[in-house]
């Protein structure tokens, strides 16, 4: 059984032609909020390990364990090839670009002109030649699916921030909103600025009985868990194959006979974690905290005062300048 047909199986209906798949595919993961998927901890179609990883043992890992795991995971993964490191300027993939400099990995930035824009300080220093051994791809109409092609190059990606780190739908909400508990939030209309799957209209306790594997997995009750930390665990336990999914459709193949790609936060040790941090990395208060350990360790590595502070989470590869003004308006 290969992606396609593992996907087709769990989420869609076999579509009539494969245009009508990638549609499909893309209407699926374009709303960041849609949470259907995979359940990682039945693995119920036996595929953990072969299209995706499954969800490790609890046990307490720091930030810092994890990052030089997770390099080392790169490092091990080289093979003699050339990487090259999916940088969009957020959070997630700057984190991975200090990570290989800081270890001296030599390796080629790949973006686009909305990245540019959206660290344009980094970018400077870049094109700059500030860093070591570390040289500009400009990223092209399909130049990820050419790239991806090539035997000669390992890629590098941010992808699966967002299911260590949290889910960005709790920025849909407020505050007040993401740290009710489950039982409440069955009793008032909050889920109408989100998608829980078939879910649509309203947390109800239809909804907690579906994904009630995941509020148990966190040893909680509805009574005392939060909508985002039940939010982060639906990410982390059934969006996870999604994220891989769409990768999959650039040509990214991460297990087996062609792995060419290393999802730098998908390795047992950020997902333990994770699950060890899940508790502090939900609690943040304003949007401009969300991944705040992430900024944090960033800030260790180049002092980026602003970055620290203000720096927001957005889509991917997009234009995302605004931030800076958008939370300076706030504080």
């Amino acid at each position: 059984m290969n992606y396609d047909e593992v996907f087709h199986k769990i989420i869609l209906k076999p579509p009539k032609d494969k245009d009508n798949q990638k549609y499909l595919v893309t209407q699926t993961l374009v709303h960041h909020s849609t949470y259907q998927g995979y359940n990682r901890l039945t693995d119920p179609l036996n595929i953990g390990g072969k299209m995706i990883s499954l969800v490790p043992d609890k046990k307490l890992v720091t930030l810092e364990d994890a990052i030089e795991d997770a390099t080392d995971n790169v490092v091990k993964n080289i093979n003699g090839r050339d990487v090259y490191l999916l940088l969009s300027g957020g959070i997630d993939s700057t984190l991975v670009f200090y990570a290989l400099v800081k270890r001296g990995i030599p390796l080629t930035v790949v973006s686009d002109q909305y990245a540019v824009m959206e660290y344009m300080r980094l970018y400077k220093q870049i094109l700059h030649h500030e860093f070591k051994d570390v040289s500009f791809y400009p990223s092209l109409k399909n130049s990820f699916a050419e790239l991806a092609k090539d035997k000669n190059i390992l890629l590098v990606t941010g992808e699966i921030g967002d299911q260590t780190m949290g889910t960005m739908v709790n920025m849909e909400l407020t505050y007040k909103e993401r740290n009710t508990t489950m039982a409440d939030a069955v009793k008032i209309d909050l889920l109408h600025k989100i998608c829980i799957g078939e879910f649509k209209g309203n947390f109800t306790q239809a909804c907690i009985a579906t994904y009630g594997d995941v509020i148990t997995w966190l040893e909680k009750t509805p009574e005392n868990c939060t909508v985002a930390e039940f939010l982060w665990a639906v990410n982390f336990i059934y969006k996870y194959l999604l994220v891989i999914y769409r990768l999959y459709m650039c040509g990214m193949v991460q297990y087996g006979e062609g792995k060419n790609v290393v999802h730098f936060f998908d390795t047992e040790k950020f997902q333990q974690y994770a699950m060890s941090h899940y508790e502090e990395n939900c609690a943040y208060v304003e949007d401009y905290e969300y991944k705040q350990a992430f900024k944090d360790w960033i800030y260790t590595q180049n002092g980026d005062e602003e970055f620290r502070k203000y720096k927001l989470k957005v889509p991917s590869l997009r234009l995302s300048n605004y931030w800076r003004e958008r939370v300076r308006l706030d504080v």
